[in-house]
């Protein structure tokens, strides 16, 4: 059962790690000011986990369909891999920058492309670290488990 949506269980790996780690690669920067004060700190990556992970459910939806349709097929892994890649860097880089357009800051301040940046490299990571089971060699699979 897990082996037939492990596409989507990919997307949601994907999401969760970035939601998770992008966060503390924010704070390395410095574009929190709060690096020596523990308390501060963790009350902001909480804070900035609850606000990434609600502010990105429709983007986590909209790449589950993305991942489902570009996973599917005979294509090699790295090419699907690198078609779900393209269309991450639109879904993480677009409501960012519109998101902070909306303030008045323009979209385009150093922290702001700090920001972007940081969920950009963990969702990127996140993409080429995890794996799923390409659908076409499921496929394959079920036809042996019912030839046994």
């Amino acid at each position: 059962m897990v082996e037939r949506y492990s596409n989507l269980i990919y997307a949601v790996k994907v999401w969760l790690f970035s939601v998770l780690c992008s966060p503390i690669l924010v704070m390395i920067s410095g574009v929190t000011g709060v690096e020596k004060n523990l308390p501060k700190i963790i009350e902001i990556y909480g804070l900035m986990i609850v606000y990434g992970g609600l502010l990105s459910l429709p983007s986590l939806f909209i790449f589950m369909i993305i991942v489902y349709f570009f996973t599917r097929g005979k294509k090699p892994k790295n090419r699907q891999k690198m078609n779900v890649q393209i269309v991450a860097i639109i879904l993480c880089i677009a409501p960012i920058f519109l998101f902070f357009m909306q303030l008045g800051s323009g979209g385009l301040d150093p922290e702001v492309m700090l920001i972007g940046c940081s969920y950009l490299a963990t969702i990127s990571f996140g993409i080429w670290f995890f794996d799923y089971k390409s659908s076409h060699l499921m496929e394959t699979e079920e036809i042996d488990d019912l030839l046994i």
